[in-house]
């Protein structure tokens, strides 16, 4: 249902499907932000309790409620891209919400005072069924963000990272450009998030970190990372294959990497010397987040002497050892 008119600056969508018990916490965390140019949409994928007559308690709303059809979650997102009309967009499911009441104030004065860059995000906190807040989510960054695009793309290609789906705020063109949809591969339609970070990656636009929480994402039963894991584990599998060889072939020169603008206006490509620059960084990612390595050494020792150890002094004797046994 449509009830509002004038177009706004932010679009904030959401895809619904049987998670009433926290669609009021989602629709409050979102009013209670500060700036208050954006219009928010729900495409609910045709709830069966009690989730639309919640929708409709809310005014402004601009909300729909139907079946969602073959491509599941892509489908009602590609819904949700037609109907925005802000410049900017910002995903928030209908079971996670904002701790930060500024975020979409800040997201927006970022991307409208950097025009170079197309995205923005920040970290996202755990959340329990029950409400209470958890751990936070790639805190480790902070000690070495990867803020802007020459950081970033050895960053995600020594870790395979995406943005956390709950707070990241890009241009409603790129999302609607980037986004899995008919045709695209099957495992982008599988997992169309991390469908939408290669694309959006491979096309060479520049994100940025803003280093803070935002967001918070709940986890409950009956989530959809839960019941689509057997769909999703395989896509995010060739998800990573398809980012090691997309960066392999920038490494190798087979591949042509240019940086770009939100309207696809080149602001630099990787030469001879950025390759060899991008193929070290990532392997000195890859090797500083390494567990192993973040341990003292003799802690390792230790940890490498008690677990032989066990493993000798738990092994059974079978009939030839004891024989052995003067």
């Amino acid at each position: 249902m449509d009830r509002t008119s004038a177009a706004p600056l932010l679009s904030v969508v959401t895809a619904s499907l049987n998670t009433a018990r926290f669609l009021r916490d989602t629709l409050e965390s979102v009013q209670r932000q500060t700036f208050r140019d954006f219009e928010h949409i729900v495409v609910d994928g045709g709830s069966t309790d009690g989730t639309q007559a919640m929708l409709a308690e809310y005014p402004a709303l601009r909300w729909i409620s139907e079946p969602d059809g073959p491509l599941g979650f892509a489908a009602a997102m590609h819904k949700a891209a037609a109907m925005a009309r802000g410049k900017y967009v910002i995903q928030c499911a209908i079971s996670d919400g904002f701790v930060d009441p500024r975020w979409f104030e800040k997201a927006v004065a970022y991307l409208e005072t950097h025009p170079d860059r197309a995205l923005v995000w920040s970290f996202p906190q755990l959340m329990a069924q029950d409400g209470s807040l958890l751990g936070v989510y790639h805190v480790d960054l902070l000690e070495r963000p990867p803020r802007d695009g020459a950081s970033f793309l050895p960053f995600w290609a020594a870790t395979h990272f995406a943005f956390p789906e709950g707070n990241y705020c890009t241009y409603t063109s790129i999302l609607r450009e980037c986004f899995p949809k008919e045709g695209s591969p099957p495992h982008q339609i599988a997992h169309p998030h991390l469908g939408f970070m290669f694309n959006f990656m491979k096309r060479g636009y520049v994100s940025a970190l803003i280093p803070q929480v935002s967001s918070y994402f709940r986890r409950h039963g009956g989530q959809r990372q839960q019941h689509l894991r057997p769909i999703e584990e395989p896509a995010a599998a060739r998800y990573r294959k398809d980012v090691t060889a997309l960066c392999w072939g920038i490494v190798s020169g087979r591949a042509r990497h240019v940086f770009r603008d939100p309207q696809g206006r080149a602001l630099g490509e990787i030469d001879g010397k950025a390759r060899v620059r991008l193929f070290v960084d990532a392997v000195m990612i890859r090797l500083s987040r390494a567990k192993l390595l973040r341990y003292p050494p003799i802690h390792v020792l230790r940890q490498v002497v008690r677990i032989v150890t066990g493993m000798i002094l738990s092994k059974p004797y079978d009939r030839t050892d004891w024989q052995r046994i003067p």
